[in-house]
């Protein structure tokens, strides 16, 4: 088995990492603190509260999955709160080894694998019938490496909201009263994206400011329509966008943004309601 240990700039970036990683763990989980600042207690109830927001039992393996990842990330936190640095370093690559070994890589190292191949080789393991557990667990570590090596190659900044990466898990699933229709008026999903020249105009939720100053022309407001359509991370929030004052979906910016989003890598797999929508307006 090859050196498990990284470099002292790439140990600096597991440092970063698990910051980044624990601090968006508190954004999904609606805690407005300062990652190393919030108590174990508040992170906590804060979990307690998003899981007790599931029916029991889940309704299908996706909320079971959503459940079991977000008890891991609990886990990691706790851990990652108790620890000092270097021991928080060893558990990442620990995790990282970990991966490599029940995938057949244990000859490289952590930098040199390829992601593709653990991928495809994750998949191998699900097609053999092997324990869901233990797949859904290996996905959230690798899930947790390719971040980790987008930034040490200077991408994650521009990645970050990649569901690869943590941004992946949507801890509240819908209820029945927030599924909307095509014959009602369109509400935002509580992960929506915000910007503030567009809220001015079309307050779309928490957190806009009261600073500002600047006014949004015609041009430039039907050109955060069509950016948000392309940035609608659901059905929900997509129909939104869409039946906003002059936004016609089937116009050629927006519809090549829409599809284009449903198209990008930036989702596992297209949603079937999402796609099915987007092939409706011919998209």
């Amino acid at each position: 088995m090859s050196n498990p240990s990284v470099n002292v700039q790439d140990q600096q970036k597991i440092i970063e990492f698990l910051l980044l990683k624990n601090q968006n763990l508190l954004l999904e989980l609606g805690v407005v603190q300062d990652v190393e600042e919030v108590s174990l207690e508040v992170v906590e109830k804060a979990a307690r509260d998003v899981m007790a927001s599931y029916p029991q039992p889940p309704r299908d393996e996706s909320e079971e999955e959503h459940l079991r990842e977000l008890k891991g990330l609990l886990l990691e936190f706790e851990d990652w709160k108790l620890c000092d640095i270097r021991d928080r370093q060893h558990m990442l690559i620990s995790r990282f080894r970990s991966l490599l070994f029940n995938l057949g890589c244990n000859d490289k190292t952590c930098k040199e694998v390829s992601l593709p191949y653990l991928q495809n080789e994750l998949g191998n393991l699900e097609s053999r019938g092997h324990s869901l557990r233990f797949v859904s667990n290996l996905k959230c570590i690798l899930r947790d490496l390719k971040a980790w090596r987008m930034l040490c190659e200077g991408r994650l900044s521009e990645e970050m909201d990649d569901v690869t990466f943590w941004r992946k898990m949507r801890f509240a699933p819908p209820s029945p009263s927030d599924e909307d229709s095509d014959s009602e008026g369109p509400t935002l999903c509580r992960d929506a994206p915000h910007c503030n020249d567009f809220d001015e105009n079309y307050p779309l939720g928490p957190g806009i400011s009261k600073k500002r100053k600047k006014t949004i022309t015609e041009e430039r407001r039907m050109e955060y329509k069509f950016l948000f359509a392309a940035e609608a991370h659901c059905l929900r929030c997509l129909k939104y966008y869409a039946a906003q004052p002059d936004f016609d979906v089937n116009c050629e910016s927006c519809g090549k943004n829409a599809r284009g989003w449903a198209d990008s890598n930036t989702t596992y797999n297209i949603p079937t309601d999402i796609d099915a929508w987007l092939r409706g307006k011919n998209l």
